[in-house]
């Protein structure tokens, strides 16, 4: 184990490769996890699943039908197909919620976003990646998504086929410094804003804090869950 400056690195040898993990960012990743499922426990026990679920819900379940349906209507709504968009949905719901959560971290003294480091996005973003092509091979074939690389008929479609290719490596490589590029960056403005107002003005830089980090968080989950069903969904038009 070694340290460096606030990361603590932990490196091993695997089949003669050198693996090396950030235990912090690991750590709090699982701290969001558990979090998240410990809420979503109290929300359940909170219900009153009983004959009267519908007609008279408690605000557990009137807040968990705002969420749900909100986030349905954005991420399920954005597939062609209603079968491929209701079959994604849980998955990019709890991916949005777990990034949100991922960014609000930095709200508790002494611990950081763990997507303010570029293995978290990058993850991510590789993760829906391999789900993307998945899907276009999936629905299309193996012979349509081969297909899918010539942008134009003939010998021209064969001219794009490096340029299609390159544009499918830039895609998660976009998508997750996006997360990461304006995670950190929002992490040094309020550096640079903590050092220009006085310490004693202590409510100040408490709300920039709290405003910033749920506000950008928020923000920046949806973002990456948007683009998320962009880059899934584009396996249907092709």
């Amino acid at each position: 184990m070694e340290e460096i400056g606030k990361e603590m690195i932990l490196a091993f040898e695997l089949f003669g490769a050198t693996i090396k993990l950030d235990i912090r960012m690991l750590i709090q990743s699982w701290i969001a996890m558990a979090i998240i499922v410990i809420g979503a426990l109290l929300l359940r026990r909170g219900m009153r699943l009983n004959r009267d679920f519908e007609d008279v819900p408690s605000r557990p379940q009137a807040f968990l039908e705002i969420v749900f349906q909100g986030l349905r209507t954005q991420l399920a709504g954005g597939f062609q197909s209603k079968q491929l968009g209701s079959r994604l949905f849980p998955m990019l719901a709890t991916l949005g919620v777990y990034i949100a959560f991922l960014n609000w971290l930095a709200l508790i003294p002494g611990m950081n976003s763990p997507t303010e480091t570029i293995n978290i996005p990058i993850s991510l973003g590789l993760t829906i990646f391999v789900l993307a092509h998945y899907y276009r091979i999936r629905i299309n074939g193996p012979v349509g998504y081969l297909k899918s690389y010539m942008e134009a008929p003939g010998v021209m479609g064969i001219v794009m086929i490096p340029l299609s290719i390159v544009g499918e490596i830039a895609k998660p490589i976009s998508h997750s410094f996006r997360l990461y590029g304006n995670l950190m960056g929002g992490a040094i403005l309020l550096l640079v804003i903590a050092t220009l107002i006085p310490l004693w003005v202590v409510p100040l830089h408490v709300f920039l804090n709290f405003f910033y980090i749920m506000f950008v968080g928020a923000i920046q989950a949806m973002v990456f869950t948007l683009l998320s069903v962009a880059y899934i969904g584009l396996a249907e038009s092709h």
